[in-house]
């Protein structure tokens, strides 16, 4: 049965010199005649993000959104343009501008829901918004109820790495990321994936268990059994063990799910798995972090 295309949702910030989104796409995807790329713009709105005092009058309002307007198709050329250089086919990439109409991030989840993304990709500018967003407990609840499409987040990406740290304790989020993953790689035969289990004195599940159901999500996405390694490490700095671990075989992207055990004494019922994986994006670097519901 042929596979359907993999689908994603570029954000693209007017900031034309930070590309970090399309360097990982380029860099990471061999197979990029099954990858679709959609470039998102949302452009300031002159309407939305100034007081009434500095509210302009209607003809310096068009101004400033001619240009916004401008920046932002300035920006989405330049990144199609280096996802072309990359090696993704033009008729395989779409660009879009829109003016800003609650916020940023809130803006970027509402196409990305309608458009039924496979992930929204975001580079340095994402994750600043995100990292406040996480801050405000306001948005933050909003986000948990309404966004549930995988999240990836791109630091300095670096085209000689590859392969996948898939972090696996056995929750339900656990699992989602890694059909997500399964998903994404199935006609991806250069990247393996190392499934990694973090032992911690809390646990509940055997190790053994968490391995099978993790592997049952993979392979029932077709990865072969080959390109799945497995790793437990016993430790409760979860994070750092993490951390270390992606540095020392230089993974091309880490995934988690975005909640943990939820385990009231260690606190984890918190927004994006509290604080192991709010540490975790705090602190990785030059690859990608993908997060799912």
């Amino acid at each position: 049965m042929e596979n359907l295309k993999k689908h994603f949702l570029l954000a693209v910030s007017s900031d034309q010199s930070i590309q970090y989104g399309a360097r990982f796409l380029g860099y990471f995807f061999k197979n990029k005649d099954n990858v679709l790329v959609d470039l998102l713009n949302i452009a300031h709105n002159p309407q939305k993000t100034m007081t009434d005092k500095q509210d302009p009058g209607p003809g310096q309002q068009t101004g400033l959104k001619r240009t916004y307007m401008e920046k932002g198709h300035q920006a989405l050329s330049a990144a199609s343009q280096k996802l072309q250089e990359l090696g993704f086919p033009k008729n395989q990439l779409k660009t879009d501008l829109k003016f800003q109409s609650v916020s940023t991030v809130k803006d970027l989840i509402y196409f990305g829901r309608k458009g039924s993304y496979d992930s929204l990709v975001l580079g340095r500018r994402g994750l600043s918004m995100l990292e406040n967003l996480i801050q405000d407990s306001v948005s933050s609840k909003i986000m948990d109820e309404e966004y549930d499409m995988p999240i990836w987040i791109c630091r300095e990406p670096v085209r000689e790495k590859k392969n996948i740290l898939l972090c696996a304790d056995g929750s339900r989020p656990s699992l989602s990321i890694a059909d997500h993953v399964g998903y994404v790689l199935n006609e991806e035969a250069e990247h393996n994936i190392t499934i990694l289990h973090v032992r911690s004195s809390a646990e509940e599940l055997s190790p053994e268990e968490i391995m099978k159901k993790t592997m049952e999500q993979l392979t029932q996405n077709g990865i072969e059994q080959s390109r799945i390694n497995q790793k437990t490490i016993s430790g409760n700095n979860i994070s750092r063990i993490i951390l270390d671990y992606a540095q020392e075989k230089n993974f091309a992207a880490i995934a988690m799910g975005r909640e943990g055990c939820s385990r009231a004494a260690n606190g984890w019922s918190c927004w994006f798995m509290g604080s192991v994986s709010e540490t975790v994006m705090k602190n990785f670097n030059r690859s990608s972090l993908w997060i799912h519901k």
